[in-house]
């Protein structure tokens, strides 16, 4: 393809199909504004020129999947007139080829239908390259289901052709990669996650996956936040990962589920990490579980009350500790109201004790753990 410095009429066109409009750019030999007229309006191009190099090898070609999701041909020209966000592109292997790969920017891109972000003003590089079904280890040309010699599971139809993208065979729902092999285990799909078995077929309702449990609905798309289902609520992490499950409505506030505390927020969202309710702190786990005692957090030691309620100041427990005004706890040498303090290994305070802190020194603290201002040698 060759290079072009101007965003001819139809790169501009395909753009407004893409976009309705290209953003305004402060870039260079931008063109000025046209007017194109279509069946549904007047649409006003401020194209942003982006240099995307394009090479497609023999075996098939590349489209543009337009926001109807419609395939329209690339403009020839190798200097595109698009708004510089996410760009959706088909890829059509020619008959008896399957993709090899698909690279943009070095970065391999799978599926039939890829999706790149460029960046206005930035050269990119997308590569597209096919195989011929014989040298892809496809070789038996039968109806049915095969493998290759690597184990991999393809599938033609009645006319032998591969099966590529969504299928359904028997009633049961697949997922072939552009190269014609069969897709398992997770896959983020254009209407959101879905999970294939090792069986390769699509799962729906409830199911297991390594040790957490999902469910997914008819479509098979991943359930997320809340869903009603006849045993009344269930809640679903974005991970699609089932946290609570079997409530008359979904919970708004503070959540008590097996003598465990959640907290979701107005819009029904389990919240996580540090939370300030009413002027106190509290921490949730992963999962979404409010959490007590000691906890390690980014590094630093805080200790949380059976209430959930984060300490700060002095704590007492088989020993004294000093937890800042943010909770934390203090270890080594540490200040409070003037007065000098140090810990052990374990942040508990040093009392009515000789320490050394490594300098050839002992220090003196006394009872209540202050620094009495003592010091000597260090004694062995």
């Amino acid at each position: 393809m060759h290079r072009d410095n101007s965003c001819s009429f139809a790169a501009q066109l395909a753009c407004a199909s893409l976009a309705l409009a290209c953003a305004a750019s402060a870039l260079p030999a931008v063109a000025v504004a046209q007017q194109i007229t279509t069946a549904a309006s007047t649409v006003a191009i401020s194209p942003r020129q982006v240099q995307i190099k394009v090479s497609v090898g023999p075996g098939g070609s590349l489209l543009y999947v337009n926001e109807a999701g419609e395939s329209q041909p690339l403009p020839e020209s190798g200097l595109w007139c698009v708004p510089g966000t996410a760009q959706a592109f088909a890829v059509q292997p020619d008959e008896g080829y399957v993709v090899s790969s698909v690279s943009f920017n070095g970065q391999q891109r799978e599926g039939m239908m890829r999706t790149f972000s460029v960046i206005p003003g930035k050269d990119s590089e997308l590569n597209v390259l096919f195989v011929s079904e014989a040298d892809a280890g496809l070789t038996d040309t039968t109806p049915g289901w095969h493998q290759t010699a690597f184990g991999s599971s393809y599938w033609r139809d009645k006319n032998g052709r591969l099966a590529m993208g969504k299928r359904t065979i028997e009633d049961k729902t697949y997922v072939f990669t552009s190269g014609g092999l069969m897709v398992t285990g997770w896959r983020n799909l254009s209407e959101g996650w879905f999970y294939f078995g090792e069986d390769g077929v699509m799962r729906t309702g409830w199911f297991e996956a390594g040790s957490s449990t999902y469910h997914a609905n008819e479509s098979g798309v991943m359930s997320t936040g809340w869903q009603l289902f006849d045993d009344g609520w269930a809640f679903f992490r974005s991970n699609g990962v089932l946290v609570l499950r079997g409530f008359p409505a979904p919970c708004e506030g503070w959540c008590n589920v097996n003598d465990s505390w959640y907290l979701f927020d107005g819009s029904g969202k389990m919240l996580t990490g540090w939370q300030a309710v009413g002027g106190v702190w509290y921490f949730f786990g992963e999962n979404g579980k409010m959490l007590t005692g000691w906890q390690i957090v980014n590094g630093s030691w805080y200790n949380l009350a059976e209430s959930g309620a984060l300490r700060t100041g002095w704590y007492y427990h088989d020993g004294w500790y000093w937890l800042g005004d943010d909770g934390a706890m203090r270890s080594g040498w540490f200040m409070v109201n003037g007065v000098w303090y140090a810990t052990r290994a374990s942040g508990q305070i040093i009392t009515d004790a000789w320490a050394s802190d490594g300098s050839g020194y002992d220090y003196y603290f006394d009872e209540s753990g202050a620094w009495t201002g003592a010091r000597r040698t260090h004694v062995a």
